[in-house]
């Protein structure tokens, strides 16, 4: 279990210092899961290894200002289902066709309900965070930073894993963005070669009309530039979502984000740090 000293509550997590956030990240472990099932006997086995996935969400989390939150025994179960029906077709598929080989009606519902990727979980883990293709929702990383979640389900193969998700009303922080408030790890920014840059800065909130704000960035106490946001559809992982952004912004050293609209202020600065 990662853990930070960052209070949660309304309000920003207040920011911590880059040692920390850098001992923290280069302490997890990367080793990837190790898989026991079979596709050609549907047999879904177990993933070993997979809380390595969980420590690094439990790591965004708190540097957002959210509690980790566990694994569910039962949810992992859904999601190892699932991770097998995606590997024995070679697909990712929010509806697997009843003729897929190792179909069964949990399996799909799992599949339907769950978090994909085309890649075991250690691996596939920062690209739940970054999420490219998937700019017109970033459902992956804002369910992974979700008020809601009260609990993870992981299931993995060798080439395709899943992430069932226990959802529970919860009225949590008022706001929520990645790449987060104060020090970053600029590897966490990044996955399978494609930059949160390119695939877009958000904020997400249950509790405020995130699309009516108008964002200004300045780079490195440059002048502010207003910049375009892109309103997201509600229900992966918050009733409220913008993405804004462009390429460049994490190989600056301070990125500022200014967010108004109304009586709303939202304020910020995002400090990329280089890892040992």
């Amino acid at each position: 279990m990662i853990t930070l000293l960052l209070a949660c509550g309304p309000t920003p997590p207040p920011t911590v210092d880059a040692t920390s956030v850098c001992e923290a990240f280069t302490a997890l472990d990367r080793t990837e899961v190790v898989w026991s099932g079979d596709s050609d006997t549907c047999d879904p086995g177990t993933a070993d290894g997979v809380e390595r996935a969980s420590d690094l969400f439990d790591l965004a989390r708190v540097m957002v200002g959210l509690e980790p939150v566990p694994l569910d025994p039962a949810a992992s179960v859904a999601a190892q289902e699932c991770a097998l029906l995606l590997h024995a077709n070679d697909a990712l598929s929010h509806e697997p066709p009843s003729d897929w080989a190792c179909w069964t009606e949990a399996r799909a519902d799992a599949a339907e309900s769950s978090l994909l990727a085309s890649g075991p979980l250690v691996l596939a883990a920062p690209g739940f965070l970054v999420d490219p293709g998937n700019e017109d929702t970033l459902g992956h990383r804002r369910w992974i930073l979700s008020n809601r979640v009260q609990a993870f389900g992981f299931g993995s193969t060798d080439a395709y894993s899943c992430i069932s998700l226990v959802e529970e009303a919860e009225e949590g922080r008022q706001w929520t963005a990645w790449p987060p408030p104060g020090p970053v790890p600029r590897a966490m920014l990044e996955a399978y070669g494609v930059s949160v840059d390119e695939v877009g800065w958000s904020i997400q909130s249950d509790v405020i009309d995130l699309p009516a704000l108008t964002v200004q960035v300045s780079l490195d106490g440059a002048d502010p530039v207003t910049v375009d946001t892109v309103a997201l559809p509600g229900g992966f992982g918050s009733v409220s979502a913008i993405r804004f952004g462009a390429p460049g912004w994490s190989a600056a050293d301070r990125i500022r984000v200014q967010a108004d609209g109304g009586d709303i202020s939202i304020a910020y600065e995002v400090v990329p740090v280089d890892c040992p």
